[in-house]
């Protein structure tokens, strides 16, 4: 598995099956350091996924939750994490929205810049320096946004035009719901914004940029050799792994969180 993303398919043998396992249990095992993703893989609108509370008691200490996630900040998430019973300190959840606002106010600090984007993104933008409004915006940020409507496409794309640079937070277009449900993400305002405003985006943050991926593993103080990245996303968590040379393992019906905590 090491450098590459491993993911069991329907036609998988019994044995195959359970050789992937075994191999990534051992992984797991060994390794210094998880890099797990959010949605898909720990929970799901519902709460937690089978196995998540067990597999973070029995592996939380060198782990850190690495997502795409551009709707909270590292303390909202936590609380809510926390009502799910899953104890992970903030300074151990790396999220793709308050990356991209790191990012923006390092590279264009002070700049005025248009927020599509939940509450607790705008006060992070603001705490970054950033000065938040639709007035003559110098960056447009795209994130993950509940509000967003017509209104709201019309603004970021008129910014855009008027030659805004235009900030996505992750190329998600959706991450999964319960009972097979898709749950709209960026990606799919970023591409509803690129339409209207004729351009596609200066700068995508999330995975698969290695970005995020070296970020979390300076946190922990490990090399990707000496880590595993777990997700659920073959094009996102697999891809992001393989660029930085770490071993993915993909869970999904076949491997899933439960599974990998038996005994191989």
């Amino acid at each position: 598995m090491m450098g590459a993303a491993v993911r069991p398919t329907d036609q998988s043998s019994p044995a195959i099956l359970a050789d992937i396992l075994e191999r990534a249990q051992e992984r797991i095992s060994r390794a210094r350091g998880l890099l797990i993703d959010l949605d898909g893989t720990l929970i799901h609108a519902e709460g937690p996924l089978p196995g998540a509370r067990e597999f973070l008691a029995r592996h939380g200490h060198k782990a850190i939750i690495i997502s795409n996630n551009s709707s909270d900040s590292a303390e909202t998430l936590r609380r809510r994490l926390l009502a799910a019973d899953m104890d992970i300190p903030a300074s151990r959840l790396v999220l793709a929205g308050l990356e991209a606002i790191a990012v923006a106010a390092a590279r264009w600090p002070g700049s005025r810049v248009h927020m599509c984007a939940a509450a607790p993104l705008h006060a992070a933008a603001a705490d970054a320096g950033l000065v938040v409004t639709e007035e003559r915006p110098d960056l447009v940020i795209i994130a993950r946004d509940e509000r967003f409507d017509y209104a709201a496409l019309s603004a970021a794309a008129n910014a855009i035009n008027r030659g805004a640079i235009f900030i996505a937070t992750n190329p998600d277009g959706a991450h999964p719901g319960p009972r097979r449900q898709r749950i709209p993400e960026t990606g799919a305002l970023t591409a509803a914004v690129a339409a209207a405003a004729g351009r596609q985006p200066h700068l995508v943050v999330g995975k698969p940029d290695p970005a995020l991926f070296r970020k979390a593993l300076g946190i922990l103080g490990v090399t990707a050799a000496e880590a595993v990245m777990i997700g659920d996303n073959p094009d996102t968590d697999g891809r992001g792994a393989d660029a930085v040379a770490m071993t993915a393992c993909i869970v999904d019906e076949h491997l899933t969180l439960a599974a990998l905590l038996r005994p191989a």
